[in-house]
């Protein structure tokens, strides 16, 4: 290591910037920061003195050097440097003092006193940031490590927070503007002069071409001419896409080195561009509408009826061929039968013995039998090959029509789509969209897509493109679909075959995905009216006299009624709740694909096993509303499955066993026991789905909760012991079991049980 520093040390002279890139193990002994070779054990703050490299020596190196600028990196902060001795190194790496004679910038993986995360890859979580963000072009350091601090706070969940003392007078790129404009006006003048050749040879080649009086010469230098004709069209547009990054690059550099005095202008400019492309994007949304109608012309229908019209042509002819064949098999059986039946009216000859005419007659029988098999088989074949010769030409129509209708990709865009824009990520450079059909005809789910931006050549040019198209209104979705034949059903499906965003400023696919999505069924003929795949429809209304009421699935709230809905295939919860929480209505449906499923609700009062209104369980009705409330509900799950009754204060609360006491209990409970985190702070600090009025219930409730939910089997208890609000002692409290057969019991306070909470309405 002292080697490698002396050679980099020597490597300075004469230079204008210097750039130390260190990531290894570093330690801090006594303020001083210490760089520790790959192969030595360190056990002790003197051994990191003596066997390590100091980084203020290295600091020294660069000021007597005479460089003019400094680059320092450290992705070196790890912890317990010696984990042989418990005194000298500390946490972390030390801040240091730059040197004043240079202009210095030192950035650590870390803050000072913290550790690096080494990461899960062959870099470290700082250094792989770093080599994410240092190809960019034109970004001046201060903004470089602004992305880097972003990225590794983000990969670390804010853990980890790099730090940059920059101590430079004026900006610094890794990737200069300039140099980048300059490269690729380079590549763009050499691609000119290689174009320039290119169109020589073709001139030269030409003119052997007319002059060649050798027709084998003359093929060959055509052939030649050929391949020199596609060489130049390769050129041309690559010197093409040269010439636009060159322009791109020098307009790059130019607004960089002016940034700051023609802000104002740039933000002219931006509003002018941005008005450009939302006139742009209209008349591109004009265009792809036109497109589409004319696209219509391709009619999937006319494919879909020629294929419906083969078919019944087939089976026509199919059964023409299957009943001549009948016909000619019946005439044959009849003719053998006939044999067959004249062979009974058959008499022994007088030389034969009954067994020996037995056995005659048997074999006649089987070679009778033997022969009509053969002709069978004979009719069969014969009429097999005339059904197919004379078919072929039909059947060869349909399959190709059949696979012209099925690898054939129609396209939607435009009008004819929906596209919702998510928000921006900008630690993870990603940018979501959902893309919908417009187009009754082309049903489908939503498809959720997301823009890796990050992953682009350059993803600043790629945000900045797609951030401008959002504020033009310039992003359009599209979808590629194809249709597919379903012999066994008897129907047609149509399937998305891709998913596309695509900004109308510049024509570029933002992001593309291909589900293979089965979106939609149709039966011939009725392509304009499909059946969406998966999905059905729940009408939801409520019986004369009801009044309206809220409708949920599931226990989420969907709507009021009357409520129409398209949903999932497969069974739904439905649930109405009415304003006055004392009445209910619940009826599982199923919904069927292509279906409507009609449910009728009418007012009921609830009952054990019933949804209350805080989406939790009814277990108990006292028959009517007196003290404010009626029924006891309690919430889908447990709270805790492992809590204290109490926070550690062994006091004397004075609480009731009775139904009805529960809020009374908890009340004085939290009273007593003030803060902390026990089982009726819990219940009572709860919010569920909007109601927060929960508290510990009673002893009696408790045991009621039992009886009426886990005992009846209404609901999935966990087999625990759980807590109620009712106190024997200052010591004990009543708890119940809810494993079958278990009772009520007493237990201690301080013992950790499981935790209901209930409310009361």
């Amino acid at each position: 290591m002292d080697g490698a520093i002396a050679d980099f040390q020597n490597m300075l002279k004469g230079k204008d910037t210097v750039l130390f890139y260190y990531a290894g193990h570093g330690v801090q002994v006594e303020g001083e920061n210490y760089l520790i070779p790959v192969k030595e054990d360190i056990q002790s703050s003197a051994q990191a003195k003596s066997r390590s490299v100091s980084l203020g020596d290295i600091l020294d190196r660069m000021k007597a050097s005479g460089v003019k600028t400094a680059l320092v990196f450290l992705d070196a902060c790890r912890d317990n440097p010696f984990p042989g001795s418990s005194r000298g190194g500390a946490r972390g790496l030390a801040v240091v003092s730059a040197p004043s004679e240079i202009e210095t910038c030192i950035a650590y993986a870390t803050q000072p006193g913290s550790t690096a995360q080494d990461g899960t890859g062959r870099n470290g979580v700082f250094s792989a940031a770093m080599l994410k963000n240092l190809a960019v072009p034109g970004v001046s350091l201060s903004d470089f490590m602004t992305s880097v601090i972003a990225d590794v706070k983000a990969k670390t969940g804010g853990k980890q927070q790099p730090r940059v003392d920059n101590g430079l007078s004026k900006p610094f790129y890794f990737v200069d503007p300039a140099i980048v404009a300059a490269r690729a006006q380079a590549a763009f003048d050499k691609s000119k002069t290689e174009l320039a050749g290119l169109d020589a040879k073709l001139a030269e080649l030409q003119k052997q071409i007319a002059s060649a009086s050798d027709a084998q010469a003359k093929q060959k230098l055509q052939v030649e001419q050929q391949r020199q004709q596609a060489l130049q069209q390769a050129k041309a547009l690559e010197a093409d896409n040269l010439a636009k990054e060159a322009s791109k690059q020098k307009a790059a550099a130019n607004t960089a080195a002016t940034l700051a005095s023609e802000r104002a202008a740039a933000q002219a400019a931006n509003a002018k561009a941005q008005n450009e492309l939302s006139n742009l994007a209209v008349a591109r949304r004009a265009e792809l509408d036109k497109l589409a109608q004319a696209a219509a012309s391709d009619n999937p229908d006319v494919l879909i009826d020629t294929v419906d019209r083969l078919e019944v042509v087939l089976k026509e002819v199919d059964g023409q061929y299957a009943a001549a064949l009948q016909k000619s098999l019946n005439a044959s059986n009849a003719g053998w039968d006939k044999q067959l039946v004249s062979m009974r009216g058959e008499q022994p000859d007088i030389t034969e013995t009954d067994a020996e005419f037995a056995a005659r007659i048997s074999k006649e029988k089987s070679e009778l039998e033997a022969k009509r098999q053969d002709e069978l088989a004979r009719l069969r074949t014969a009429a097999e090959t005339q059904r197919i010769s004379q078919t072929a030409t039909i059947r060869s129509q349909y399959d190709d029509t059949l696979r012209s209708l099925q690898t054939k990709v129609w396209t939607v865009t435009g009008s004819g789509m929906k596209l919702s824009i998510g928000a921006f990520d900008r630690n993870t450079r990603l940018w979501p969209f959902t893309v919908d059909s417009a187009d009754p005809t082309i049903p489908m789910q939503p498809v959720n897509v997301v823009a890796q931006l990050g992953t682009a050549s350059d993803p600043r040019a790629a945000i900045l493109a797609v951030d401008a198209a959002v504020k033009a209104n310039a992003l359009t979705a599209e979808i590629d679909w194809t249709i597919k034949r379903d012999l066994a059903s008897k129907r047609y499906s149509i399937v998305i075959y891709a998913v596309r965003v695509r900004n109308l400023t510049n024509d570029a696919v933002v992001v593309e995905v291909k589900p293979n999505l089965l979106a939609a069924y149709f039966t011939a003929g009725k392509r304009s009216s499909p059946i969406q795949a998966g999905v059905g429809s729940l009408v939801v209304n409520t019986k004369s006299g009801s009044g309206e009421g809220d409708v949920y699935l599931d226990g989420q709230k969907v709507g009021t009624t009357p409520l129409t809905l398209k949903l999932a295939i497969g069974p739904a919860r439905v649930q109405v709740r009415w304003a006055d929480l004392y009445s209910s209505f619940s009826q599982q449906a199923r919904i069927g694909e292509g279906q409507i499923t009609a449910v009728t609700a009418s007012k009921g009062l609830l009952k054990a096993g019933d949804t209350g209104p805080a989406g939790g369980l009814i277990f108990y009705d006292k028959g009517g509303v007196s003290d404010g409330w009626r029924y006891l509900e309690a919430t889908p799950k447990d709270l805790s499955a492992g809590t204290q009754w109490y926070n550690g204060n062994y006091t004397r609360i004075r609480t009731s066993t009775a139904l009805g006491t529960g809020k009374a209990n908890t009340d004085a409970i939290a009273a007593a026991q003030s803060e902390g985190i026990y089982a009726a702070s819990l219940c009572k600090n709860l919010t569920l789905n909007g109601f927060s009025d929960w508290f510990l219930p009673s002893k009696d409730e408790l045991n009621l909760m039992y009886l009426n939910l886990k005992k009846t089997g209404l609901h999935e208890f966990g087999d625990y012991w759980y807590w109620s609000s009712s106190q024997i002692s200052d010591r004990s409290v009543w708890i119940q079991g809810f494993s079958y057969g278990i009772n009520q019991e007493m237990d201690a306070k301080d013992i950790t049980e499981a935790v209901r909470a209930v409310r009361a309405f």
